[in-house]
């Protein structure tokens, strides 16, 4: 180390020498664009505007919006202040906070590479790229419009390539390509396209009922009659009974259509690669739990990605719809399912989901095609379907020789199919290892860190509760970590193994013949055939004998008509090989429950026979049966009736359904029973009433006695309600619920439950608006020891304007019951500056641990990003959500035109979320409860009060007052974090351009850890912050000021005193070259140790001593579609190297 004196000496050296590369770099280019610049309009091609009716929460499209330099300006082009208003950029909603109705427009920049085609929001792997210097582009369009690359197409899009680099990390190259094409290439060949190059893995979040196609890369070239697609393709059979599925693939598709007089004859054929594997999950729902509800994989996969837009969600066997006003949202990248407070969901919900997800076990080939030939009064039609797991071409991990023969041996046995997964493995502080440790003669495996010792990485599978020797464990390590739990007398204490699940590479193919001859214009005949192949194992020949399978189906509609009816009898006949698969479901959802089958009857020859007649009566009288036979050979036989009726008149419909079961099923017997009547009666034009009885009665009757399969159930509704109106409208509905079971041999009420439904709308005035909704349930538990409970979802919307809007209230309130994970998380090293968060090595031992991981506060710090891991832990917890908001006029209060009280303006927030854990038969209605079972909240409470707000005054001030609580709960335990604030900003305009500001705060923050000590701090800080500003138009903006800062650490040693000497510069030359520079000067007086977080804390990433920090980004136009941006940033200590940090960037718009 060198003496102070030297240190001094060196430190004043390197500044010289940093200001000197800053001055040259500076003087260079504004001499270059001086020089060269040019007159033409140019416009940022990401910029974006949208305008839209101010509200109390307005959905936008932001997705891909920057946060930076996002503003709304209002109907007199004025700036909105950033208190009236919050952004949830994850959601694309902006919450206005007391703020008059009027047109808004908001103004913001996209990510060029986190566009709406090519990014989506809310992801568990959290990763957002640190890059600067991608933000501020130009685009000539008078240019753009003379002289298109694209001659004769519409083209839209950027190509993008550039280069980070620095002295303290790795170059990484930045590539992203962003096109799409519309247009003729001549007479009569079209061509649209669009080609995407972003390795972004995932999904758009499923928060609204329409999603924008995200990622979608193809070009497409049409004729008249032909066309090829290459890229990314639905598939979507529709007339192919057999093989009727839906698939995202990427690949090419050719598809021509052969047409004479008479007929017409297509022929299409694909070869791709599938982007997903379909699986459906059936699941009851549980008492009080909304969500989420969390999806798995094929193969017992307990973390899994979900294909955007793929799912398809069915609550008691009907499809629901997807959005936050529907049924239910979807987190495609968590695999997390939650349903809305419209929609109470209870133990009695049956809940089917059918999906495609994201397989990382094998590449999949998918060959599909057909012919379809269509004459005047016939059609015939032939497909071929070939879905092919690339045994040699695993994703996510290389099978090893010894994988690969314990497949082969296994067949189609997925219980064989099990390796032990332990690689040896050098020492690595970023990873989780282990070592063989003897215990009790029992050989184990161990957490270890010792760098000499024997290590293995080894992966757990989770088997079950109680059916494994190991558990995870709380540690702070970077990753999780397993640890043996000896059994006790003999019971296994542990959910895992150190196992790992081998996934066979299988295929399915499938060839269909469809026919069908046209009777008349509404009544026809057909025959469908088909022949399916599926080997389960590719490695093993083991029970091939059971690949092949076949079936057929025969059908026949007629349609009979006179002058007041009109009767459609049908009939079909069905039969299914015993080894006959389909691609997906082509049946009903329930179909199985409909006939009381289970999993193991469906590997079974199958005949199943339908006749029936649907008959209406003038559009008043309907009448329909449908009688089903159904026959599993050897096992099972049953006859299943349907019949249903409707009557309908200007006051009166009544809708009655039935449908009995008949079945023997090996040696019981069952029959199921379902009834439903309706009935609606309308008082007036206006107002209705009407009564619902619905149930189930299913009986499972062995030999000697009831079985306890059976179940028994009846429920009544009483209805009412006012049709929508202006003013009102109104749906109120109460119902009881009786539902038995067999126990010791005979039926016995096992529940009851009573419930409220309403929706209303109560006031519809433009001063003042009510509207609520909620579901409340009571259940009373019958011969059980458990307690009664007590479920509600709902939400209450409320508004009101009074004394001349003087006065504006707005409250939003939602109430409801889920669960909340238990998160698991780990940090994972990428690209140097490429990620989010960085590492200190706090404690000094060379190991990754989880209380050692920061948000960077620069991007060459951001070599990690934050993983979600799965997670099998969840908690029952009550909910609420509490948003309410004043504004008060003084002025249109006191109904005044004194113009001093014009000046003023107060508003006040409070936004609160309340997750508790749920106890008992408890609601948590109370947004502000604060108690030992409280899992997580949130809450902010903001204050502001405006004296001359415009910028017409000369004087302007705000005063702020703002606190904040949070507590999170993760895997590691609670953690706390408060904050309180006040601020105080006074401008005040001395000439025309130059501007005197002052601000002053005073804030404390609180951070608080169940398991980390160094999380623990209590901070009291002070701001004093004087500045100049000078505005010479729109081309030119210079500041200067100066930023002193005391803070100290109340539970600790630890204090700072901070003096901040900063200057600002933006510079406009001529339309076509920006300038963008800063500089700070920070001395840092701190005392106590900075390598801890509290340190790192109260200097936000800097160190002790005198700091200097320093930006400077240039963007050059080159030509109408060309584009240069360089940026360069550094950072200097005394103590340290100078760090620079450069980035070189040629973007090209099309």
């Amino acid at each position: 180390m060198y003496p102070k004196s030297i240190n001094f000496t060196l430190f004043a050296y390197e500044l010289v020498k940093v200001s000197r590369i800053i001055s040259f770099v500076f003087c260079f280019f504004c001499l270059f664009a001086w020089v060269q610049a040019q007159q033409p309009t140019w416009k940022n091609p990401n910029f974006r505007t949208q305008t839209f009716e101010a509200s109390d929460s307005v959905q936008l499209d932001l997705f891909g919006a920057l946060s930076e330099g996002f503003v709304l300006v209002d109907s007199l082009g004025k700036s909105v202040s950033a208190d009236y208003y919050t952004v949830d950029f994850r959601q694309e909603k902006i919450y206005f906070h007391s703020f008059p109705t009027q047109k808004i427009t908001a103004q913001y920049f996209l990510h060029p590479q986190l566009k709406r085609e090519n990014f989506a929001r809310d992801t568990a792997y959290i990763y957002q790229s640190k890059k600067v210097d991608v933000f501020h582009q130009f685009e000539n369009k008078n240019l753009q419009q003379n002289k298109p690359i694209f001659e004769g197409l519409e083209s839209k899009g950027s190509l993008v390539r550039g280069v980070r680099f620095g002295n303290s990390q790795s170059a990484s190259v930045q590539s992203s390509l962003d096109l799409q094409l519309s247009g003729k290439l001549s007479d009569d060949i079209q061509v649209t396209a669009a080609i995407a190059d972003n390795n972004v893995p995932i999904e758009s979040d499923g928060y609204t009922q329409s999603l924008q196609e995200f990622d979608k890369v193809y070009i497409e070239l049409a004729s008249k009659n032909s066309k090829i697609r290459a890229g990314h393709i639905d598939l979507n059979t529709q007339n192919d009974y057999f093989n009727n599925f839906n698939q995202k693939v990427t690949g090419v598709l050719l598809e021509t259509k052969i047409e004479d007089e008479d007929s017409s004859t297509k022929i299409f054929a694909s070869g791709s690669l599938t982007r997903g594997e379909f699986y459906t999950q059936n699941f009851n729902g549980q008492d009080g739990n909304q969500g989420p509800y969390q999806l798995r994989g094929n193969h017992a996969e307990l973390y899994v990605i979900v294909i955007s837009g793929s799912e398809r969600v069915y609550i008691d066997g009907i499809l629901v719809e997807r959005g936050e006003d529907k049924d239910y949202v979807i987190n495609y990248n968590t695999g997390e399912l939650t349903f809305t407070n419209k929609r109470l969901i209870t133990s009695n919900t049956r809940i089917s989901v059918e999906y495609l997800y994201n397989s990382r076990n094998y590449t999949q080939l998918l060959v599909y095609g057909g012919v379809e030939h269509r004459a005047e009064k016939w059609g015939i039609s032939g497909h071929f379907y070939s879905n092919s797991d690339s045994k040699n071409n695993t994703l996510s991990s290389d099978l090893s020789d010894e994988d690969k023969r314990i497949l082969s041996e296994a067949g189609n046995d997925v219980t064989k199919m099990i390796s032990v997964s332990a690689i040896p493995s050098t020492y690595d502080s970023n990873k989780v290892l282990y070592e063989k440790v003897d215990e009790n003669g029992q050989i184990i495996y161990r957490y270890s860190t010792n760098v000499n010792a024997e290590l293995y990485q080894v992966s757990f599978s989770y088997v079950g509760p109680n059916q494994g020797n190991y558990q995870t464990t709380n540690l702070s390590q970077n990753g999780k970590v397993y640890e043996y739990v000896a059994p006790v007398a003999g019971v296994l204490q542990g959910d895992y193994e150190p196992i790992k699940r081998l996934v066979a590479p299988k295929k399915l193919q499938m060839y269909t013949v469809n026919s069908v001859y046209q009777l008349d214009e509404e009544s026809d005949v057909g025959v469908d055939v088909a022949l399916s192949n599926q080997d389960l194992n590719l490695f093993s020949s083991l029970d091939d004998e059971e690949n092949i399978g076949y079936a057929a189906r025969l059908y026949g509609n007629k349609i009979f008509t006179t002058e007041n009816w009109k009767i459609s009898p049908k009939v079909s006949f069905e039969f299914w090989n015993e080894n006959f698969v389909t691609t997906q479901r082509i049946r009903e959802v329930e179909f199985q429950r409909d006939f009381n089958l289970d999993e193991a009857q469906q590997q079974v020859q199958q005949t199943l026979f339908s006749a029936g007649v649907d008959a209406s009566y003038r559009n008043q009288f309907r009448l329909h049966y449908l009688a089903n036979y159904l026959a599993f050979k050897d096992l099972y036989k049953g006859l299943k009736n349907d019949v249903g009726a409707n009557y309908q008149t200007e006051k009166h419909q009544a809708t009655v359904e039935l449908s009995y079961l008949k079945a023997e099923k090996n040696q019981d017997k069952t029959t199921f029973l379902r009834y439903n009547a309706n009935y609606h009666y309308s008082v007036s034009e206006k107002y209705w009433v009407g009564t619902q009885f619905i149930g189930e009665k299913n009986e499972w009757a062995t030999k000697k006695s009831l079985s306890e399969n059976s179940f028994w159930w009846n429920e009544f509704r009483l209805k009412a309600g006012r049709r929508d109106t202006l003013k009102l409208a109104m749906n109120l509905t109460l119902y009881t619920r009786k539902d038995d079971s067999v126990r010791w041999q005979q039926w016995n009420s096992m529940q009851r439950s009573n419930g409220v439904i309403m929706e209303s709308e109560v006031l519809r005035r433009n001063t003042h608006q009510l509207a609520f909704n909620f579901h409340y349930r009571n259940v009373n538990y019958q011969n059980s020891t458990a307690a009664d409970e007590q479920f509600m979802t709902g939400a209450l919307k409320w508004y009101k304007s009074f004394l001349d809007d003087g006065i504006q209230l707005n409250l939003d309130y939602e109430l409801g019951s889920g669960v909340e994970a238990q998160r698991e998380f780990q940090y994972v090293r990428v690209a140097d500056g490429m990620g989010i968060y960085k590492w200190t090595d706090y404690n000094g031992d060379g190991i990754e641990q989880i209380d050692e991981f920061d948000v960077a506060e620069f991007a060459d710090q951001a070599n990690y990003i934050r993983v979600y891991t799965n997670t099998i832990n969840y908690l029952k917890t009550n909910k609420n959500k509490l948003n309410f908001w004043v504004r008060i006029r003084p002025k249109n209060m006191l109904r005044t035109e004194n113009n001093f009280m014009s000046r003023w303006l107060l508003q006040t927030s409070i936004f609160s979320t309340n997750s508790a854990l749920k106890e008992g038969n408890t609601l948590l209605f109370n947004p502000f409860e604060k108690s030992a079972t409280t899992l997580g909240n949130t809450r902010n409470f903001k204050g502001i009060l405006f004296f001359n707000q415009g910028m017409q005054y000369r004087w302007q001030a705000t005063y702020t007052y703002n606190q904040q609580t949070a507590k999170t709960y993760v895997y590691t335990g609670a953690e706390y974090r408060d904050q309180m604030l006040h601020n105080l900003r006074v401008r005040y305009r001395i000439l025309a351009n130059f501007y005197a500001n002052t601000e002053a705060e005073k804030s404390e923050v609180q951070s608080d850890s169940d398991s980390f000590v160094n999380r623990r701090y209590s901070l009291d800080q002070y701001k004093i912050s004087p500045s100049i500003e000078l505005q010479n138009g729109r081309n030119l903006t210079m500041s200067l000021s100066y930023i002193y800062q005391n803070k100290k650490n109340k539970t600790g040693v630890e204090s700072l005193k901070q003096n901040e000497l900063k200057t600002d510069l933006q510079w406009t030359l001529a339309s076509k070259m920006s300038v963008f520079g800063t500089m700070s000067y920070i001395n840092n007086r701190f005392v106590g140790n900075q390598e801890s977080v509290v340190g790192n804390q109260m200097m936000e990433g800097l160190r002790a001593g005198n700091n200097i920090v320093w930006q400077l980004q240039i963007q050059r136009q080159i030509s109408s579609f060309l584009q240069l941006n360089l940026s360069y940033d550094g950072r200097k200590n005394e103590s340290t190297s100078t760090i620079h940090t450069g980035s070189v960037q040629l973007q090209a718009r099309f």
